[in-house]
């Protein structure tokens, strides 16, 4: 006889932590995505300036 296995749920729709989580991740990619567009800051612009 099989030893008997946990049984795992899985619901059928997103629950709202899954929801919130997707929504958290992707909202951290974009605002990477932006950063990386937008090049250094003022500040950093600034310490450079002064660095030379």
């Amino acid at each position: 006889m099989p030893r008997p296995r946990p049984l795992i749920w899985k619901p059928k729709y997103a629950t709202r932590r899954m929801r919130e989580r997707a929504w958290a991740k992707k909202s951290l990619e974009r605002e990477r995505a932006l950063a990386k567009l937008r090049g250094p800051s003022l500040l950093e612009r600034a310490r450079r300036w002064l660095r030379r």
